[in-house]
């Protein structure tokens, strides 16, 4: 597979001043592909699996997309609506379809 062309020029912080443009000859891009472009970009992935991941300040959604156990590492800590401890890194269980809701409260 011939890698895509990758072009960037981060204007600002990551907010809506921030822009990166990725040029490709096809689509639709495969997951591997466009965590490639992420790393390529600079992005901090919330999940070392190729997971379902929302988010806003206050809380996360993840659902899981293969079971096994997965790092979640968040912008800033949030506690499980399930428990837990309070922390920005977890380390997750979860089965295929199996989610969990993290929340700054």
């Amino acid at each position: 597979m011939r890698e895509p062309l990758f072009l960037s020029q981060p204007t600002g912080s990551f907010d809506s001043t921030h822009s990166a443009a990725a040029i490709v000859g096809g689509a639709p891009l495969p997951v591997e592909v466009l965590r490639w472009l992420g790393r390529v970009a600079g992005i901090s992935f919330w999940s070392d699996h190729p997971d379902i991941v929302v988010g806003t300040r206050e809380t996360a959604a993840l659902i899981a997309t293969e079971r096994g156990e997965r790092v979640l590492s968040l912008p800033a800590a949030m506690t499980s609506v399930t428990g837990g401890k309070r922390g920005k890194v977890h380390v997750l269980d979860l089965n295929y379809g199996e989610g969990r809701l993290p929340t700054a409260g």
